[in-house]
Parts: C-alpha cells; sequence; structure tokens
C-alpha cells in the first residue's frame, strides 16, 4: 500500500460531528454520485495540476446496508441506492488528502517546472498523515461549501468549541461531551481559495 498514514485517532469524532453539522443532507443517485466524484476531481486537475489528487476512484454501488459507505484505494463502495451528499463528498475528500507517495510520482509524470513545484507544493500542504485529522475535516468542509452549497460556519463552530453525541454499544450508551474536532484553518482557506472562487 501507498499510504503515510498514521494511527487514524479522530474517525469516531468525525462521523458524529458529520451527522450533528450536515444534518440534512441530499440523498444522490448513483448516477449523479458517478458525476459529482468526476467533477469534483476534473475541478482540482483543471484548478491545480495532475497529481494533485488520486484519480477518480471507481465508484461501486454494492453495500446493502444503508448509510455505509467504504473506500479503500482507487474505489468508494456505497448504499445500492446511492449516497447522502456529505457521505460522497467525505469519501471524495479522503481522495483528495490521503497521503502516499503515489501522487508525488503522478505529480513528476504529468507537470514540469513551476507547474510541477505548484503541484508538489499543494501536495505538501495538504495531505492528511491522519484519514479523518485537521487537513481532511478541513478539506470536507470546503467540499461541502463548494458542492453542497452549505454555509460552513455551524459545523466549524461546532469543530472547534465542541459538541456532545452517544455512542452505543454492546447494549451500553455512552455520552461524549464537549467533543472536539481539529480543523487546521489555514489549509481550509486554501481549500476555500482553490475551489469557492
Amino acid at each position: 500500500m501507498d499510504s503515510l498514514l498514521k494511527r487514524d485517532t479522530h474517525a469516531t469524532r468525525c462521523y458524529a460531528w458529520e451527522a450533528i453539522a450536515f444534518p440534512t443532507s441530499p440523498h444522490l443517485a448513483p448516477d449523479m454520485t458517478r458525476m459529482l466524484v468526476a467533477q469534483v476531481h476534473a475541478d482540482i486537475i483543471r484548478l491545480i495540476g495532475d497529481g494533485a489528487a488520486h484519480p477518480a476512484p471507481d465508484v461501486r454501488f454494492d453495500i446493502r446496508r444503508d448509510g455505509m459507505a467504504a473506500g479503500r484505494w482507487g474505489m468508494m463502495r456505497l448504499n445500492a441506492s446511492g449516497a447522502e451528499l456529505e457521505t460522497v463528498l467525505h469519501e471524495v475528500g479522503h481522495s483528495l488528502t490521503w497521503n502516499g507517495r503515489y501522487l508525488y510520482e503522478l505529480a513528476a509524470q504529468k507537470n514540469t517546472g513551476a507547474r510541477l513545484k505548484g503541484v508538489k507544493a499543494h501536495l505538501d500542504f495538504v495531505l492528511c498523515d491522519q484519514g479523518h485529522g485537521a487537513k481532511f475535516v478541513s478539506c470536507l468542509l470546503a467540499l461541502m461549501q463548494r458542492y453542497g452549497g452549505t454555509d460552513i460556519r455551524r459545523a466549524l463552530r461546532l469543530a472547534q468549541q465542541g459538541f456532545t453525541y452517544a455512542m452505543h454499544k454492546n447494549g451500553t450508551r455512552t455520552v461524549h461531551a464537549d467533543v472536539r474536532l481539529p480543523v487546521d484553518v489555514p489549509t481550509l482557506e486554501y481549500w476555500q481559495r482553490v475551489l469557492c472562487k
């Protein structure tokens, strides 16, 4: 695997935050989902250059449980009926921030001179060493703003100032209060400049 990731310590918090921050995310049918994934990746390549994002993943609709999604290198798996916009953009966010050597190699194959330097600077700045870390959350916020038409101020405030959620495991309910999620504000502002022009 081409991953340079460290242990992901924010995944559960990130999923809980998304459920609170984006409660009315619209449902996308499979054809709209594929179009959105392709559009985001095309936009990134157009705005920044080849190698600035992992190639658009193969999108499959083979998960039988509602609300579930899974991603692995080069593939996004969603529910057979489609997925919520936030879920799709969450998985796309991974393809834009997943830290791997492959992107640097792809950038060198597809770019030269100042363009290559710019793509490498982009990668150095946005790639996240944790799957659901601060740079991923920043990217997801900008994606929701650009492609979801979402006013992200409330979501950003929840992440920074804290939120409460409950987990149910083995018949036990555990409440987690005043939970914060790291957001890299310079990275968020960068993604906003790139995506929300």
